[in-house]
């Protein structure tokens, strides 16, 4: 379904809890958000949330769809299906556009993803 997204927009990303992001390197968006590029990012250890500020140049009505990469997360020494990752959309005043937590589970192997 199609999200309109403002400038100025907030995307958080909620990271399952069997996979490890403390070597994480990089947050990459692109789709909806515009062609691909790295953006800043601060980190909520506590609860497991990477925060990405302005990541919308513009306003505008997307038929894209969003492609987040996140780099180095560790998966956990065994192999299974865990949580879902959980995506946020914000307005620059913090008003939740969207949010999509349904299909976006990972089925993690040992070593880095």
């Amino acid at each position: 379904m199609p999200v309109p997204v403002d400038e100025g927009c907030i995307v958080v990303v909620q990271i399952p809890t069997s996979l490890g992001f403390d070597k994480l390197n990089f947050v990459e968006l692109s789709g909806m958000f515009g062609l691909k590029k790295k953006f800043p990012y601060t980190i909520d250890a506590a609860n497991r949330k990477i925060r990405v500020e302005n990541a919308c140049v513009r306003w505008q009505e997307n038929t894209a769809q969003a492609q987040i990469t996140i780099g180095l997360l560790k998966n956990p020494a065994f192999a299974s299906k865990h949580d879902s990752f959980e995506v946020s959309i914000f307005d620059f005043n913090e008003f939740k556009i969207s949010t999509v937590q349904t299909n976006l589970f990972v089925t993690t192997t040992p070593g880095s993803i």
